[in-house]
């Protein structure tokens, strides 16, 4: 049975694939969900694999993982088929908050995922879903990579015969190379709305990125549209239904910033941050199937996956310090020694690299010291070894940016004046600003400030002249004083 599940998985989603891109060519933005499938439409391919995650910390998609055709036996001499299925999913869906934890055979209750969630077709006939309980989280991490192995509560052959072939795995898409995200985004969609869709767009250029205090590596940048709350764990398919990539996070319909806050990822380039509007990511997924062959998961080989064991537990407790201080690492009792340990800005460093450690010296009281950079910015501070690095983010933070060097551009429209700040990370990152009749309007006093969110204000034309308060903040969250800007 389970060659007959792997054989599907090798059937063209092409034609799926451009049924979807009709469909998805009459949404106007961005944010609009992608097209609905139809199980008619998934006949063939491996999208019944594919389904939504309940129970977790998160609504997210998963998917089913085949084990690499190795034609091995399980540990107890079962044939491949009659192994504990696994499903694949992001790893911030589990409920992991920081960089250093990697969670393994983590026993769950009251989790499942629902595979072949297909929407009603034109007729209105639906199809019943594949519900698998989940029990227990193999793996979990958001440490260079944003992944999670559910161990289901059945095995591969029985879902077979319920129509849920696996999905195989492939390296990562090279930019131009077609894909088509599946998910089931919740974000949006009406409660009887909640099925399996579908967006094609083509694979961008691949690039580190920063997400909260998470760093991921060879992320493929997608434009594909609708990765929206629940799309994280959705497979990238290739023309040929093979997983190429996972989507973990995006911009879509988040206000511009260069904090790279959590939700708001940044792409890390050699010179620097940039965030980048409309854009979701994918990490690579190639290889997961190593970690199944011969029977449960087994990491070491040709499994991608860290082992647990290895793993620096490290904090810093502190999201902001100053230039050139002396950062105080919490390492766990339980940790291994770090052995070295490498401190840059977060663009230009790779916590991957031996170029420029130094040996890790943590004191009795299990505290590690470091002096942090002497630039003002994104920072990045790796604990551990570089063939298995625990990667901390964090800002240094400089003096009080300058009230007097702010820009209010201003620009007159029907009616009256549409005014913003302009950004010039990491100096002016975030603005607060509020405004009041001029002449009566102090800003060192006034209240009722608000973040700035991107937009611009309008201010009427019956309401001028006005005066518009803008207080900056650096990429560390230092403040300006307010500056006053007298409009109209």
């Amino acid at each position: 049975m389970l060659v007959i599940a792997l054989a599907l998985v090798a059937v063209a989603a092409y034609g799926v694939q451009q049924r979807t891109e009709r469909q998805a060519s009459m949404a106007p933005t961005p944010q609009t969900p992608g097209a609905l499938l139809a199980e008619r439409q998934a006949r063939g391919t491996s999208l019944p694999g594919v389904g939504r995650v309940r129970g977790l910390a998160a609504p997210c998609t998963a998917w089913l993982l085949a084990p690499a055709a190795d034609g091995s036996a399980t540990a107890g001499g079962a044939p491949p088929g009659e192994a504990a299925a696994h499903a694949v999913t992001a790893g911030r869906c589990t409920g992991i908050e920081d960089g250093a934890t990697v969670l393994s055979r983590l026993p769950v209750d009251d989790v499942a995922i629902d595979l072949r969630t297909f929407a009603p077709d034109g007729d209105g006939d639906g199809v019943e879903p594949v519900t698998v309980p989940v029990v227990a989280v193999a793996w979990a991490a958001v440490r260079g990579t944003d992944l999670a192995i559910l161990r289901l509560g059945a095995t591969y052959a029985e879902l077979a015969t319920r129509g849920v072939p696996s999905i195989t795995t492939a390296p990562a898409p090279v930019e131009g190379d077609q894909i088509l995200v599946a998910g089931v985004p919740v974000a949006g969609v009406p409660a009887d709305g909640v099925h399996l869709r579908g967006s094609r767009c083509a694979a961008g250029a691949t690039t580190d990125v920063a997400d909260g205090p998470w760093v991921l590596r060879g992320t493929t940048a997608t434009g594909c549209r609708g990765i929206l709350e629940g799309s994280a764990g959705s497979p990238a398919l290739d023309p040929d239904g093979r997983a190429v990539g996972m989507a973990v996070t995006s911009t879509i319909g988040v206000t511009p910033s260069p904090d790279c806050a959590l939700g708001r990822p940044c792409e890390i380039g050699p010179d620097g941050v940039s965030f980048q509007a409309d854009t979701s990511y994918l990490v690579p997924v190639g290889g997961l199937g190593a970690c199944l062959a011969g029977g449960g998961l087994r990491l070491g080989g040709d499994c991608p996956l860290e082992p647990p064991g290895g793993v620096v537990e490290a904090s810093i407790g502190t999201s902001s310090v100053p230039a050139g201080s002396l950062l105080e690492v919490r390492i766990d009792p339980g940790s291994p020694a770090p052995g070295t340990t490498l401190v840059g800005m977060l663009a230009g460093t790779d916590c991957w690299s031996e170029r420029g450690r130094r040996p890790a010296r943590v004191d009795a009281d299990g505290v590690l010291r470091v002096n942090a950079p002497t630039t003002q910015g994104l920072a990045l501070l790796c604990v551990g070894s570089a063939a298995q690095p625990t990667p901390l983010r964090f800002t240094v933070a400089g003096t009080a940016p300058d009230a007097g060097a702010i820009e209010l551009r201003e620009t007159p429209v029907a009616g009256g004046i549409l005014v913003e700040p302009v950004p010039s990370p990491p100096e002016y990152s975030t603005f607060a600003w509020v405004s009041g009749p001029a002449g009566t309007t102090d800003c060192a006093t006034a209240e009722g400030y608000v973040p700035f969110t991107g937009e611009p204000a309008f201010i009427e034309a019956a309401d001028l002249p006005s005066t518009v308060c803008v207080i900056a903040s650096d990429a560390a969250g230092t403040p300006s004083t307010p500056q006053a800007f007298e409009v109209g």
